[in-house]
């Protein structure tokens, strides 16, 4: 009678052990609505290779981080950009171009800001009073810079090229390591200007591939006949 040799598994053979972060140690249950599944099912057919209980897992643990509430934005300034973001996307809509490329939907945009802010906010004046926090800052500042911090003009301009240096200087630089450090190194003008893309490092990069910015800081595409097509 001839006995029955146990197997030997090949070498590699075998269901293969899960990564750490794929195993679960614990077990919850949970109705949810037909439109919450299909939420999941449109984000799964984005990654198929990736579970529905996985994807599911991934959305309750970003909405239940604790998010640095500085990194929050008030809610008048996530109304404000909710409401530039349906200008854009009303106003390429209606010229069939994107406000990157081409000059009169960008022009139009800049316009039905400008329109809103006026709208919103509380008017305009030849020599406004300058808020208290600004006067102390310009105060530490060259004449000729505090000038201008002092105008709101100057101000709006110097905050923004803060950021255009932020963004576009990204390639040639190393994460800081505070906001201290930041000012130190990327303000050319040696003026502390703490913005919300220095405290959150990776979205630099996301913004700039948003806006098809290459890593030199140009357009990936400078033909300003772009449509929303592409």
């Amino acid at each position: 009678m001839n006995e029955r040799r146990a197997r030997k598994r090949a070498p590699g053979g075998g269901r293969k052990p899960k990564a750490a972060k794929d195993k679960k140690v614990e077990r919850i249950t949970i109705r949810i609505d037909a439109e919450t599944r299909q939420a999941l099912e449109a984000a799964k057919a984005k990654n198929p290779s990736r579970s529905l209980s996985r994807i599911a897992e991934d959305g309750l643990r970003f909405a239940l981080q604790k998010r640095d509430k500085d990194d929050m934005p008030r809610p008048r300034n996530a109304a404000l950009g909710y409401c530039i973001v349906s200008l854009a996307e009303n106003i390429e809509r209606e010229t069939g171009k994107t406000w990157r490329t081409d000059v009169f939907t960008s022009m139009a945009l800049r316009h039905a800001v400008e329109a809103l802010l006026s709208h919103l906010g509380p008017g305009t004046e030849e020599s406004p009073k300058i808020p208290e926090k600004v006067e102390e800052r310009a105060a530490k500042m060259p004449d000729g810079l505090a000038q201008q911090h002092r105008r709101p003009a100057g101000l709006g301009h110097l905050t923004a090229y803060t950021m255009i240096t932020e963004i576009g200087d990204r390639p040639r630089r190393s994460k800081p390591l505070s906001v201290d450090d930041f000012n130190q190194r990327f303000n050319g003008m040696n003026v502390p200007i703490p913005l919300e893309l220095s405290r959150s490092w990776d979205r630099i990069e996301r913004i700039a591939q948003d806006f098809g910015l290459k890593d030199d800081g140009g357009d990936s595409d400078a033909s300003g006949d772009q449509d929303l097509s592409r």
